[in-house]
């Protein structure tokens, strides 16, 4: 696979990444508002994903959902893949690669909850930590690829650009 449908592919599950944690924060509002009710698709068999969103760690901070800053995390992530994929821009794939590693490593932290302290599961959640598997994955594959050159835009300003646009 070129780089370029590696990126493509890494874009689009970064945007179905994105759509999951904007649903869940609908969700997760629906829930504590009380307009959903406590029934819905996701409570199937073992897994609860009433039982996640209501629980004390599906927020950050009192009324902030851990999604929300998913949907904005991965978002800004989405930007900086499409400047890398229409600019060729080494350095947005590297930070693109950077911050993939970010969203795994919170997915597989989160994860460790669900299992290990809640005891259910959730297949929003799932869905969204198979988006960040598979694209940390791909761009992971790419590491060799990512040389940089003197025009490449350097790295602090990326971080600075992907800190305000979260």
């Amino acid at each position: 696979m070129t780089s370029t449908k590696k990126l493509s592919l890494a874009a689009a599950l970064t945007f179905v990444g994105a759509a999951v944690s904007v649903y869940q924060t609908h969700h997760f509002y629906s829930l504590r508002s009380g307009m959903s009710g406590l029934k819905t698709f996701c409570q199937v068999g073992s897994f609860d994903c009433v039982a996640i969103e209501t629980s004390r760690f599906a927020e950050i901070l009192p009324n902030l959902p851990l999604s929300a800053l998913a949907a904005a995390w991965l978002t800004t992530q989405l930007i900086i893949l499409l400047i890398g994929l229409a600019s060729q821009s080494k350095s947005a794939a590297h930070f693109a690669t950077l911050q993939s590693f970010i969203s795994l490593t919170a997915s597989l932290v989160y994860l460790g909850i669900m299992i290990g302290v809640l005891k259910t599961g959730c297949i929003l959640c799932l869905a969204l930590d198979a988006c960040n598997l598979i694209v940390a994955g791909l761009l992971f594959s790419m590491r060799n690829e990512f040389k940089t050159s003197s025009h490449d835009t350097p790295l602090w300003k990326w971080l600075g650009g992907s800190g305000l646009g979260t």
